[in-house]
């Protein structure tokens, strides 16, 4: 018995002393310091806001602190890295916004002037400071020489995967430019904003150097929510590929019914499958393209069916009855981006559509515009 109680206590004082370390690792520490000795005597507040995830205009109060010296510090256990925002109030008057700023696990100090409505003065953070220098990390000579070229990134990804047939230099670009992003990484592995911002470039990299990056990424941020997020889209990404059969799906047609994907498809040899929103120009520019190609169709071997991740039913109806589009529609239903649909089909950006064969398998991705009537001259799908 004395035996057992001495292994429980044991194991007990090995977790407490894991939870300390634990605390310690996670511990940041924000400090604002104001150059006024008499700001204790003039009634301001410190607010610290966290940004929610995912949403940069939405705000939570983490604590709040009334500045009786010239020297305030928010001590905060942080479990991963977020954006926050300090606010000082006077009564009800706003003073002054920080603007948003990264926490993690260092010392962040921020030195305010005299005034302050000038904000602060300057911020003392390795985060932070890699952040403001690297605003554009990863976007090197090679990624201007792609965008120059007419293609973009995520195109080139996901119909030629590296090898873009009839150009060798673009092609070089291409690898350069993701050898560049592998390299990157690897050297700027101890910064937050070198996953965060690959997070918004993840798009337009081949599933190999995809996965390239997710193994050097997981040797630091793998408890982050962010990685998380990069590994489910690759993880997806490997369903969305050319050749493989179209994932299941489930959406709601315009009189608000359930349906499932494969009762939405009838019997063509072709459907492009168009995923859009009634507030996005550049999709309904889209739709104006294709409406005009209707006349030429073959309607017998070819259909267009849009998917729309409208948050709102009724704006997305009056969209397609303003803009008289004909074929097919359905909506994503509840969350937007954040929908089923849109995490089925990895929806980073839209206008967006995927070529589907008679049999449902993927052909090609992102067809508009001139290629669109390339796709389908070559094809035999308009009139005779």
């Amino acid at each position: 018995m004395k035996l057992i109680c001495t292994a429980i206590l044991t194991t007990l004082l090995s977790l407490f002393s894991y939870c300390q370390i634990s605390k310690k690792n996670n511990l940041a520490r924000v400090t604002c310091h104001f150059v006024d000795k008499n700001i204790s005597q003039k009634g301001f507040t410190l607010y610290l806001f966290k940004f929610e995830p995912d949403n940069s205009k939405h705000f939570q109060l983490v604590k709040s602190m009334a500045v009786s010296n010239a020297t305030i510090t928010f001590p905060l256990i942080v479990g991963e890295p977020y954006s926050y925002l300090i606010r000082i109030k006077q009564k009800d008057s706003v003073i002054s916004d920080s603007g948003g700023f990264l926490i993690t696990p260092e010392q962040v100090t921020l030195n305010y002037p005299e005034d302050l409505w000038l904000r602060y003065k300057d911020m003392i953070s390795k985060q932070n400071k890699f952040f403001s220098n690297n605003l554009l990390l990863y976007l090197e000579k090679p990624n201007k020489l792609i965008e120059t070229s007419g293609y973009s990134k995520s195109e080139i990804k996901k119909n030629y995967e590296i090898s873009i047939p009839g150009n060798l230099l673009l092609e070089f670009a291409v690898q350069e430019y993701e050898r560049n992003v592998i390299s990157q990484i690897t050297t700027n592995i101890d910064y937050y904003h070198s996953i965060d911002k690959f997070d918004q470039i993840k798009d337009g990299i081949s599933l190999k150097t995809l996965d390239s990056c997710i193994t050097i990424l997981s040797k630091k941020w793998a408890h982050t929510s962010v990685f998380k997020k990069i590994k489910a889209y690759a993880e997806q990404e490997k369903v969305l590929r050319l050749g493989k059969m179209l994932p299941a799906f489930n959406a709601f047609t315009t009189s608000n019914n359930p349906i499932s994907s494969p009762t939405i498809f009838s019997s063509k040899k072709y459907y492009l499958l168009d995923f859009w929103a009634c507030w996005c120009g550049p999709c309904r520019v889209d739709m104006g393209v294709m409406k005009a190609l209707l006349s030429e169709l073959d309607n017998a071997k070819f259909e267009i069916i849009s998917i729309s991740i409208d948050e709102d039913r009724q704006k997305w109806l009056k969209a397609i009855q303003t803009d008289s589009i004909p074929w097919q529609h359905f909506i994503a239903g509840p969350g937007g981006w954040h929908s089923a649909v849109a995490k089925t089909f990895n929806l980073l950006y839209i206008p967006k559509n995927i070529m589907l064969d008679e049999n449902l398998k993927i052909v090609a991705f992102d067809v508009k515009d001139e290629k669109l009537r390339v796709f389908l001259t070559e094809h035999h799908l308009l009139k005779e």
